[in-house]
């Protein structure tokens, strides 16, 4: 499998490098300022427009800090090593990570970040869904994921937004029952 996984990291890595604005963009966008800011306008925006809206913020917030914390156990239960730790022969478009990749908590978050807004939105959401394939596909061309650990922090964020979204429907109809009592 492994040997697999190796094949697909060399194809996707070795993709033209007029890829690589777009895919170091993605890979790297939230760590920067104006994309941060952005965020927290969307974030604002969604809580000041509505009952709909705003529990859809609050339930994608909360899903990308299980999916964050779930991928980051992963990393530190089951270490598994990054291609650019491991290989030699790579391409690397960013700086080097030396933590353990197991599960990509960048395709966990967009995953779980989609999921939410699918849900939510129902076709308005699938922009994200793009979003989430263009991040994980951006971590192995610049060279900080195998394919498996994108395609396991994918899981990690569907899981995530499964468990947020079914315990927030499970509150608020707790609330509900004992609202009427």
């Amino acid at each position: 499998m492994h040997g697999l996984d190796v094949r697909i990291f060399h194809w996707i890595n070795q993709w033209s490098a007029d890829w690589q604005p777009l895919f170091v963009f993605f890979s790297e966008a939230t760590k920067g300022w104006g994309v941060r800011i952005g965020i927290l306008a969307v974030i604002a925006l969604l809580i000041a427009a509505g009952p709909t809206t705003r529990k859809a913020a609050f339930v994608t917030i909360v899903t990308v800090i299980v999916a964050n914390s779930l991928s980051n156990g992963l990393k530190h239960l089951f270490p598994l090593l990054r291609p650019c730790v491991q290989l030699d022969d790579y391409i690397l478009y960013v700086g080097r990570l030396d933590s353990y990749g197991t599960a990509s908590s960048h395709a966990a978050n967009m995953a779980g970040v989609a999921a939410v807004l699918c849900y939510y939105f129902k076709w308005w959401g699938t922009p994200w869904v793009l979003v989430a394939i263009i991040t994980g596909l951006a971590r192995v061309y610049v060279g900080v994921h195998y394919p498996s650990q994108v395609l396991l922090g994918y899981l990690c964020g569907l899981l995530s937004a499964l468990i947020v979204i079914r315990t927030w429907g499970a509150f608020v109809k707790t609330r509900e029952v004992s609202g009427a009592e």
